[in-house]
Order: structure tokens, then C-alpha cells, then sequence
């Protein structure tokens, strides 16, 4: 491995996502999808990424961010769909996973319904009067459903497997941070916890979207009455936050002191319900990945 990309990694700046059947790990230059197959090998695809400079400017390295897990969502999705020996294929699992993961969403989706169509029948006219505080009850309620049914989901076969896999990535990039040897047995040792994981990220913003978002009721009320107008609104007040919100979580993953650990805490509450136990199998298909970063 070249000295760049080794400077590059000891930063550390190895990131990880989970699948249902497997991990991807990527570099600033490389990023590499390991998959378990039907037959127990484990297939690894390598793909060069290129480093952008937007990547390193703060308020804008957070919308980049947000793209390029879209994209590498996007690209897993269609990675997972295909088999090299025998094309597109669509098998069991597959269908119990996509209809699990519909019903959940349908599910969320009544229950907001029907908490909104509750609220606006049964509060007190002061707080439906009220567009901050009835934007903020509901909105909280929509959330705290949104976790619940994720904590629920994490009970089912497939997206139990999701979290496993999502606790191996952890794992396998917390032992080799930690300069402990590459094996399944040390990978299994090492915490399924981890301060950067996009977890915290999503955590913090869901806190700050509600409120934020609930203030800007008053604006919405008051000054914005075209949809449209309202909808480029919105998009804005998304971004901004999250731009805000990614600023946080990076400088606290980076430092241990009160502020950092303040910031953290909602997202390692959340890594309980996102994060299982692996499997060592599963542990395996995350260190394949791993290896063939550092092997780039």
C-alpha cells in the first residue's frame, strides 16, 4: 500500500455501511462491497472513488456526505440484485425482506395518519391554535413512532440481519483503529459502538429538525401561502440543519470532552436498536472488506 493511502487511512478515515446480505468499506479512494453468497463464498466488488474538495469544506462536506451514501445506497441495491453467474434473480429471501420492509413502511405511515387525524380532533383548541406547539406535538409523536417501529422491525428476521451486519462493520473498523490483529475472534471481541456512525448523525438531526422545524411553522403560517413556496422552504431549513448538524457530530467523533460525549449520547441510544451482535460469518464478509481497502 502506497504511503498516501496509508497516511489517508491512519487519519482514520475508514467508513462502513451495512446490507442485508453484506458491507461496504471505503477509503478516500476506494470504496469495496463484500457480500455473502447462496453458495457461503463471500464475493468482494472494488470500485476507485476520487476525492473531492467539497469534501473538506465545512457547511458543504455534509450535503457531499449526504449524496454519496444516496449513491452508494443506490448502488448497493442494484450490486445486490445482480449474481455473476446467473444474472438478475429474484429469491426468497429477497421477497421476504422487501415485503417486510413495505409493511413497515405502510404501518408508519397509518400510524402518523391516524395520530394527526387524533390531534386534530380531540387537543385543546389552544394548542391546535398554536402552529408551533401543535407542529411540535405532532412531529414528536411522528418520531418517537418512526423509533419505535425501527426498534420493532430490528425483532424481525431480515432486518435483525441488517443490524448484525451493521454491528460487524462497527466491529471490524473499531479492531483495526484500535491496532489489534485483522481475525474474526478480535473483530468479535471489539465494541459494536462506534462515534461516527451515521447513527449519531441521524439521531441529533431528528432533535434539531423538530425544533427547528416547529419554529419555522410561524414563518410558514404567516408569510409563505404558495405550496411551492413552501416547499423550496422547507428543502432550505433541511439542509441548513443537516449541514449544522453533520459539523457537530464530525467535531464531537473526533473529541473526548463533555460537549462531544452531550452530542453523541441520542446516537449511541440509538446504536442499541440499529446494532446487533454478528455473527463470525458476518464478521468475516466485514473484514474481507476491510482488507481489500487496505490492500488498494
Amino acid at each position: 500500500m502506497n504511503e498516501k493511502i496509508k497516511k489517508e487511512i491512519d487519519t482514520p478515515k475508514i467508513g462502513g455501511l451495512a446490507g442485508f446480505s453484506g458491507v461496504t468499506m471505503s477509503s478516500p479512494f476506494c470504496r469495496v462491497r463484500s457480500r455473502r453468497c447462496e453458495d457461503g463464498s463471500i464475493e468482494t466488488r472494488i470500485t476507485k472513488t476520487y476525492n473531492s474538495d467539497k469534501k473538506s469544506i465545512p457547511g458543504v462536506r455534509g450535503l457531499s456526505l449526504l449524496a454519496e451514501s444516496a449513491r452508494t445506497v443506490s448502488d448497493g441495491a442494484k450490486y445486490n440484485k445482480t449474481d455473476k453467474n446467473k444474472g438478475k434473480r429474484i429469491n426468497k429471501q429477497k421477497i421476504t425482506t422487501a415485503v417486510t420492509v413495505l409493511f413497515i413502511f405502510v404501518l408508519i405511515f397509518v400510524f402518523v395518519t391516524v395520530i394527526n387525524y387524533i390531534f386534530k380532533k380531540y387537543l385543546p383548541a389552544s394548542v391546535k391554535d398554536s402552529p408551533v406547539l401543535f407542529h411540535f406535538i405532532s412531529s414528536l409523536c411522528e418520531f418517537l413512532i418512526i423509533f419505535l417501529f425501527t426498534w420493532i422491525a430490528g425483532k424481525t428476521k431480515c432486518i435483525s440481519r441488517l443490524f448484525k451486519y451493521h454491528g460487524a462493520e462497527h466491529k471490524t473498523i473499531n479492531c483495526f483503529e484500535n491496532g489489534n490483529a485483522l481475525t474474526v475472534d478480535n473483530v468479535m471481541k471489539s465494541s459494536r459502538f462506534h462515534n461516527r456512525c451515521g447513527t449519531n448523525l441521524v439521531a441529533l438531526f431528528s432533535i434539531a429538525y423538530l425544533i427547528v422545524n416547529s419554529l419555522c411553522e410561524l414563518v410558514r403560517v404567516k408569510f409563505i401561502s404558495s405550496m411551492f413556496i413552501g416547499f423550496i422552504f422547507d428543502v432550505i431549513v433541511f439542509l441548513f440543519v443537516f449541514s449544522i448538524i453533520y459539523e457537530l457530530t464530525r467535531y464531537a467523533a473526533y473529541h473526548d470532552n463533555l460537549f462531544s460525549r452531550i452530542i453523541l449520547t441520542p446516537g449511541r441510544l440509538l446504536q442499541h436498536i440499529t446494532t446487533k451482535e454478528p455473527d463470525p460469518d458476518m464478521c468475516e464478509v466485514a473484514l474481507a472488506s476491510l482488507n481489500a481497502v487496505l490492500n488498494f
